[in-house]
């Protein structure tokens, strides 16, 4: 698969866009946005997935380093709105060991298809700090290039 990469990283303190195209119907790419496979960083494997994609399901996703060494990161959140194959909304927070999370960050996925291709603009909010913020453009965009390996094997 061909991908064309639209690079765009619209930041502010508090928020970053990330735009990508990809080369697959919008139907595929949100169906494997909401399988959460992909969504980790470089040198990370996702190690479960549990929740059920509707309106006010919580959500659980682990990761750790693909060595096995250092702990696993566990990220939780709830949909806020769904509209296949248009639009994802969710929080997201990191879980504590204790069992608490936070601070919550809200993110909009929106996807747009143009001859077979889409066009996807993430939105991620609520940074409380630039340098957690400038982590997740790292991060995301790490796990931005793991979602296109996992649109080329669906194609």
């Amino acid at each position: 698969m061909t991908q064309e990469r639209l690079e765009l990283n619209e930041t502010t303190d508090e928020q970053l866009v990330i735009i990508r195209e990809f080369a697959v119907p919008r139907h595929v790419v949100f169906r494997v946005l909401a399988e959460q496979k992909w969504s980790s960083p470089k040198n990370f494997d996702v190690t479960f997935s549990e929740g059920d994609l509707k309106v006010g399901a919580k959500y659980r996703f682990g990761m750790r380093s693909e060595s096995g060494e250092g702990p696993e990161f566990v990220m939780t959140g709830e949909y806020k709105e769904i509209t296949q194959p248009d639009t994802l909304v969710y929080t997201q927070s990191r879980e504590n060991p204790d069992g608490s999370s936070g601070p919550d960050t809200a993110i909009t996925i929106k996807l747009a298809e143009h001859e077979g291709k889409t066009t996807m603009v993430f939105n991620h909010t609520g940074f409380r700090t630039k340098e957690f913020r400038d982590g997740a453009i790292q991060g995301w965009n790490e796990a931005f290039e793991k979602l296109e390996g996992h649109l080329t094997s669906q194609v």
